[in-house]
This record gives structure tokens, C-alpha cells and sequence, in this order.
């Protein structure tokens, strides 16, 4: 992904020289704004391991000296060959659902095959939002333009209904299991009710 083509970044701070670098798959430094690894290296990190460097698990990019954080690796799937970070869409879609009354959205892999997801869309208030037709094209848009005819689901959920980790990001492990178990509970009532 071109991280100029749609979205603002915030820096995370300044890259000392020689203590971050953002690097490809095969190892290779990326060149400015390319979206690579994030690796660290310094003292401290040789002190508790045999490594010079620790890969934090965190994909960003360099420009003007400064880092950006962009996502996880753990958060990357493929579309036409090319790597889509989850956050990216979710990045999106939460500028343009902001005035709808959506606080976050969490883009969640339903499957393995990176063909079929969950939108968990978060209200601003304790009220569960409606998916108006404005927002099902905002969604369907930018779906599309990322992750192309994928199938997905929209769920929406109240203001505190979204899981989180202990330091308030989005806990999508558990946020997927509750969303899939949901899912099953779901069709098995409706195939019970038929």
C-alpha cells in the first residue's frame, strides 16, 4: 500500500540514526515512505538477547527522519498479490464514518482464505447505531477499493462493545471469537427455527 494514496499518519517521534530501521521481508533497508518492519536495535535489546535487533511485530515507514506506524504483521493480508494492513482500512473507514456516529471500526478476518471478513462497527454512544444506506455504500466502498469482492458482514456494536487489550487497542483475537461464536449461535437458531 502507498501510504501517500489516502491516508494522514501520525509521527510517532523522530528515528535516532542507527537504532530504528523499517526493513523489507528479505532484510533490505526501505527506502523513504516504503512500508517495511520495524526493527530496533540497540544496547539494552543485546543485554536480555543474543540478537543485535528485535523485530517489534509493528509494520510502519521513514519520512523526514520520523516514524509512522502503520500496523501489525500479524494484521496483513493479501489482495491481487499486493499486502493490505487491516488498520489501513480501518484507518479509512473510521475518517469517513466519523460524522455517522461510529467511534471505531475493527476489520476482522472471518476465515483463513482472506476472502471473508466482519466490519464490528462501534457506536459513539450507548445507543446501537442503524446501518443507513450512506453508511453501507462508505463500507462497501472502501471494501472494495481494498480487499476487492470479499464477502463480509457488518455488526454493529454500542459504545464499550468493541474488546480491548489492557492498554485499550482493539483485542481482535477475542473480538473475532465473539463475532464468529455469535455468528454460529446465529445460523444454528435460525436452521433450529426452519
Amino acid at each position: 500500500m502507498d501510504p501517500k494514496k489516502h491516508k494522514k499518519y501520525v509521527s510517532v517521534g523522530v528515528v535516532c540514526p542507527d537504532e530504528i530501521t523499517v526493513t523489507r521481508e528479505d532484510g533490505a533497508v526501505c527506502s523513504e515512505r516504503e512500508i517495511g518492519q520495524i526493527i530496533i536495535h540497540s544496547p539494552s535489546v543485546t543485554e536480555f538477547s543474543e540478537q543485535s535487533a528485535v523485530n517489534t511485530g509493528d509494520v510502519g515507514f521513514i519520512s523526514d527522519c520520523e516514524l509512522y506506524v502503520v500496523g501489525r504483521q500479524v494484521n496483513v493480508v493479501k489482495y491481487h498479490g499486493e499486502k493490505v494492513y487491516l488498520e489501513e482500512v480501518e484507518l479509512l473507514l473510521d475518517q469517513k464514518l466519523a460524522e455517522h456516529g461510529v467511534k471505531r471500526s475493527i476489520v476482522i478476518q472471518a476465515d483463513d482464505t482472506d476472502s471473508q471478513y466482519i466490519v464490528l462497527i462501534e457506536s459513539n454512544t450507548k445507543i446501537i447505531i442503524s446501518i443507513s444506506k450512506e453508511i453501507s455504500q462508505i463500507i462497501s466502498h472502501v471494501i472494495s477499493e481494498y480487499l476487492g469482492d470479499s464477502s463480509y458482514k457488518v455488526v454493529t456494536v454500542a459504545r464499550g462493545g468493541v474488546l480491548t487489550t489492557s492498554s485499550g487497542k482493539p483485542d481482535r483475537k477475542q473480538n473475532r471469537q465473539l463475532m464468529i461464536g455469535k455468528a454460529k449461535a446465529e445460523y444454528c437458531r435460525k436452521i433450529q427455527a426452519e
